[in-house]
């Protein structure tokens, strides 16, 4: 996504270029696979199907971009083949090694999807609010590249400031004053709240597991992801 900062420290595009970073990435997906491979399992296609879903991820929101008609719909669809796809694999990966049997193998990936979604829209809240020097990225990033994330898609249903977030967004500028239709307008309470439901949810899913410090740790991850700010 040509970011210059993550986690406050430059991005090998930033360091080097846009080529260097893909190709380091798919770099990664390889020994990722040459270490699956060792596992057994069936993990090698599990992360096979993972990549495939990622890079469909990543083409859907590409061609989302200063998309003003995408629906709260298809942008949970975009993310949940992004980020709560990713989550949820770990997560049942993780039961795959621990032997779990397969009820709480469905159990965790369950929760991490359901974290994912979360995470994700907590993410389009910071992009917006979030301090830099805390996220450690550029602030109002995804105004920049023209990404539509949740709090735009709900203010631009609502329409009680429609046209004028049309017009700042399609000039990609008045960050500022975007966030401040946003607040008044009522979306990002209404994100929020999302961010919540989803935190619930993930929690709900982890009832099949016995009650101990695994199951309590869980929770605790996903109430920080809910009150994050990085």
């Amino acid at each position: 996504d040509q970011s210059r900062r993550r986690r406050g420290i430059a991005t090998v595009n930033a360091r080097w270029d846009n080529r260097a970073a893909v190709l380091l990435g798919d770099y990664f997906y390889s020994k990722a696979l040459a270490q699956a491979a060792k596992c057994g399992n069936g993990v090698v296609r599990i992360l096979a199907e993972l990549v495939e879903c990622l890079v469909a991820g990543e083409c859907g929101q590409w061609k989302a971009i200063d998309n003003l008609a995408l629906s709260e719909e298809e942008y949970y669809q975009m993310i949940e083949m992004k980020t709560a796809r990713f989550i949820a694999i770990c997560c049942r990966l993780g039961a795959l090694a621990g032997k779990a049997p397969a009820k709480l193998q469905e159990a965790l990936a369950a929760y991490g999807r359901n974290l994912g979604m979360a995470y994700q829209i907590r993410d389009d809240i910071l992009d917006l609010l979030g301090d830099e020097q805390t996220t450690g990225k550029p602030k109002f990033a995804d105004l920049s590249n023209g990404n539509i994330t949740l709090p735009v898609i709900h203010a631009l249903a609502a329409g009680r400031y429609r046209d004028e977030l049309a017009r700042l967004l399609k000039a990609r500028n008045g960050s500022e004053e975007i966030c401040r239709l946003l607040h008044e307008g009522g979306s990002i309470k209404y994100t929020l709240a999302r961010v919540k439901k989803y935190v619930q949810l993930a929690k709900e899913c982890l009832q099949p597991l016995p009650k101990g410090p695994g199951y309590e740790s869980l929770c605790r991850i996903a109430d920080l992801t809910e009150l994050r700010m990085n």
